[in-house]
């Protein structure tokens, strides 16, 4: 009926000349079926989008295979196939001093349980770099001391009534956050996390070991302490990776006199992770001589791709992710530096 209804109203419109359009893209009558992961490959309403006389992709079904790489869950922007939410006051892009980039995650004016959830669409199939040795990696800064927090992934609930959302996560305190102000490094390995329960139709469950790794649902942010009043926490370069090798941008405590000194000198890299070509988009505060520069995580310089004087404000360099020698670059994760002046920053990059 739904269909046929939009088949006509379609045609009657069209033999008279009248535009329209259709407002619902995932909702009851959208362009893709109800309770999907909504992927243009796998999901579409076809019957829908035939009597809106679309052009339709061929649709396969679709498995979750495990991942093989690492990937990222928030860089300046949430990673891709990622939804967010969160309680409290979240800011997904804030410019208050992030690690690198354009952006960082801003959270305050939390409350006790309050969480920011990275959901992934479809769930993710981590068995395979748990065993591999990734792990959850993050830089952190918070106002306070005394500042703790939970991460954890959960997992998807099925239908068996026995089943609910399991999490498995450890806790954030002193040991990496000191409430200086200043960025610190997290590298968590995935298999150290352990299984915390569930809190499931307004009932706990205490662990059962019955975490499924195979249907990571989401990773979340929690806030349990209790203590939260006047607490202000930021995250930057969230992801899961195997490597170790984070770079954090200063040593120095972050206030109004760093605030004023880097404002202006910004780097960030888009799309990243890297597949084809890149654009690399830097502001300096002042006429300066530049350079950007390419290295591998061990420090070896393997490109040089500005050395010139230039003007104070924005640039964009489009890069194709080839070396000196024109040659693609290998999977994995490399380092880009820009100098300017006095000044110098740093961005991973991760080239799939």
């Amino acid at each position: 009926d739904r269909s046929f209804w939009y088949n006509e109203v379609r045609q009657y419109l069209e033999q008279n000349d009248i535009p329209w359009t259709t407002w619902d893209y995932k909702g009851s009558f959208g362009l893709f079926n109800g309770n999907s992961n909504e992927l243009f490959g796998h999901d579409l309403n076809v019957s829908l989008l035939q009597a809106l006389d679309l052009n339709i992709p061929p649709q396969t079904p679709f498995y979750v295979q495990p991942d093989s790489a690492g990937f990222m869950i928030y860089t300046d922007y949430p990673g891709n196939n990622i939804y967010t939410s969160g309680s409290g006051q979240v800011n997904f892009y804030s410019d208050d001093l992030p690690n690198n980039g354009i952006y960082c995650l801003s959270w305050q004016n939390f409350s006790q349980y309050n969480n920011i959830t990275f959901g992934f669409r479809p769930y993710r199939d981590l068995t395979r770099l748990v065993n591999e040795g990734f792990a959850i990696d993050f830089m952190v800064r918070g106002n306070l001391p005394g500042i703790s927090f939970d991460i954890r992934f959960t997992d998807t609930k099925t239908a068996e009534p026995d089943d609910h959302p399991w999490r498995m996560g450890t806790t954030i305190g002193s040991t990496y956050i000191s409430g200086d102000r200043k960025w610190h490094h997290v590298h968590i390995p995935l298999s150290t996390l352990s299984e915390s329960g569930s809190w499931d139709n307004n009932t706990w469950f205490e662990p059962q070991g019955h975490f499924d790794w195979s249907a990571a649902d989401r990773f979340e942010i929690s806030m349990e302490s209790a203590s939260v009043s006047g607490k202000h926490i930021w995250f930057d370069n969230i992801h899961i990776t195997d490597r170790d090798t984070a770079i954090v941008r200063t040593n120095t405590q972050l206030g109004v006199s760093s605030a004023y000194d880097t404002a202006a000198f910004r780097l960030n890299i888009m799309p990243n992770p890297v597949e084809g070509s890149a654009r690399i988009v830097y502001s300096i505060p002042s006429q300066s001589m530049v350079s950007l520069s390419i290295y591998t995580v061990t420090g070896v310089k393997i490109l040089d791709l500005i050395e010139d004087y230039q003007e104070s404000g924005e640039h964009v360099y489009s890069w194709d992710a080839r070396d000196d020698s024109g040659a693609e670059l290998q999977k994995g994760m490399y380092i880009c530096v820009l100098r300017a002046g006095k000044l110098k920053d740093y961005f991973k990059i991760i080239k799939y």
